[in-house]
């Protein structure tokens, strides 16, 4: 059965779509970059998702009743 998923998953029509961002003089392309912006819906969930490395981090906030309470006056 992993087998004909695998092979299903491999199809072109299912792998992240690619673009050639920097082009060689001689017309080849020196890099090529592949992502969601490329994909169409069927191939975006093979796309990996890059890892935030700058900037801050996500915040999540806490739910009221874990929030400290201000002490009465």
């Amino acid at each position: 059965m992993q087998c004909v998923i695998d092979r299903e998953i491999g199809k072109p029509k299912y792998r992240c779509a690619w673009a050639c961002v920097d082009t060689a003089a001689d017309g080849g392309c020196r890099t090529i970059e592949c992502g969601l912006q490329y994909s169409t819906q069927d191939q975006v969930y093979t796309c990996p998702i890059p890892i935030r490395v700058q900037g801050r981090p996500c915040r999540l906030r806490r739910p009221a009743m874990l929030q400290p309470s201000a002490a009465p006056a």
